[in-house]
């Protein structure tokens, strides 16, 4: 693992922004008036809208325009306004089930049900920001009982991007819901963070996952800056009562308890009250954790469970050993079949997010990252191919599925550079200041 700072030769990139800037305007053109966004405009079965691509989406605009503001005000104008967009769009996906999350705060855990779709906010929603019901091609989809969509992100993530968007001011009708569904949902994610469900992958449902336990503890955190900036009568002491009162200790503890052993964090464990699964090692996923959900050593309580978690990260799923450079994109998990088991685009820049946010940013493996970006000429994959034994096995299955095509520009994959090369441009800038002062 590098350790060491670029000494900053590196100036400010005209390219780099071009690349900022290239990223933004290919989201705003593809976000739709109301903010329903399908997760890849080239890919019939990413048709619909992922709540979870979509705030992670909301959140890089956010930054992005921030950045911009002073650079390229008219584009800034754009990144804010579609990503209050797809934030509007979200809180009406959830308000649309908010009977589901009421019944679900009623059910019984121990009922074993508590997993069907009828108790939780879908995962992915049609353009009526309802459960999708409809054709793709000339096959019919009804999610109604699609049990896969079960997956602990979305409401947390929408409460994180409402919070970036607190910055640019929050509308009355956005304000409304939060007056009148706060609790009920901060009720729902801490009853269900200790249970299972399908991870961000929608795969190794009926287990826990670490990533979504650290999303819920985003969650809360961002429900507590929304109670306090608007004054609501639910106070940020009344959800940590929440939350304390169905765990105690909240979800960091309950990561301390199952997730982490031997100074790591695993990605995985089975049924409530199980071990982490150490056979199944880490997931990509841990990454988004570390950098988004406010999951560090600090809040651990640990030592270097974020360090060598990292490391076991690089050395399993970037095919990287001790004394090697990593490959720039990582497998989601180890075995990993889907779509070819290609390393996904996402990985990467989370990996490079993850060194510029550490106490001494390595701006090397960031300018790296940021010229690796640039070969894909504006054009963002969900993954590049690393043909695993399965699809060698199988080929007409997978490369039908596409017309022989790795699946191009996914939303998400375009947020994710956009996220990162506005963080490292600010850097970048911050560091040029420093040495003119000096």
């Amino acid at each position: 693992m590098a350790t060491q700072s670029l000494s900053l030769e590196v100036g400010i990139q005209p390219l780099q922004r071009d690349q900022l800037e290239g990223a933004a305007r290919f989201i705003i053109a593809n976000v739709d008036v109301t903010g329903y966004m399908s997760a890849s405009p080239s890919y019939k079965w990413y048709v619909m809208h992922w709540i979870r691509d979509s705030a992670f989406t909301a959140t890089a605009l956010f930054e992005a325009g921030e950045y911009l503001k002073g650079r390229n005000p008219e584009l800034a104008e754009g990144c804010i306004e579609t990503a209050k967009r797809i934030n509007s769009f979200n809180v009406d996906a959830i308000s649309n089930h908010m009977d589901h999350v009421r019944e679900g705060n009623r059910v019984a855990l121990e009922m074993g049900d508590f997993n069907h779709l009828k108790y939780h906010v879908p995962a992915r929603v049609g353009r009526n920001g309802k459960i999708f019901i409809g054709k793709i091609g000339d096959s019919l989809v009804d999610d109604t009982d699609n049990d896969s969509l079960v997956q602990h992100d979305s409401v947390p993530l929408v409460l994180l991007a409402l919070v970036k968007e607190m910055e640019f001011g929050l509308s009355k009708k956005k304000e409304d819901f939060l007056k009148g569904n706060l609790a009920t949902l901060v009720e729902y994610m801490a009853k269900y963070f200790k249970t299972e469900c399908c991870n961000a992958w929608e795969e190794d449902c009926g287990h826990g996952h670490a990533y979504d336990v650290a999303a819920m503890y985003a969650g809360f955190e961002a429900a507590k800056k929304l109670s306090e900036r608007l004054s609501l009568a639910y106070s940020p002491r009344e959800i940590e009562k929440t939350v304390d009162g169905n765990y105690p200790g909240g979800p960091i503890k309950f990561l301390r308890d199952y997730f982490i052993r031997g100074d790591v964090l695993y990605g995985m464990r089975d049924k409530y009250g199980a071990d982490p699964r150490m056979d199944k090692g880490v997931d990509t996923q841990l990454i988004f954790a570390f950098n988004m959900f406010g999951i560090n050593d600090s809040t651990l309580g640990t030592r270097n469970v974020v360090r060598n978690t990292m490391e076991r990260i690089e050395q399993t799923l970037f095919g990287c050993g001790r004394e090697c450079s990593p490959h720039m994109l990582g497998w989601r998990y180890v075995g990993d079949e889907y779509f070819m088991g290609g390393r996904w685009l996402i990985s990467g820049a989370q990996r490079a997010d993850y060194y510029l946010g550490l106490e001494n940013p390595v701006l090397e493996i960031a300018n790296s990252y940021s010229e690796y970006f640039r070969g894909f000429g504006g054009s963002y994959p969900e993954q590049i191919p690393e043909h695993a034994a399965s699809w060698r096995d199988r080929p007409e299955e997978y490369m039908n599925r596409n017309r022989g095509m790795m699946i191009q520009d996914l939303i998400w994959s375009y947020a994710e550079v956009l996220r990162f090369e506005a963080q490292f441009q600010k850097l970048l800038e911050k560091e040029a200041r420093k040495r003119l002062r000096s």
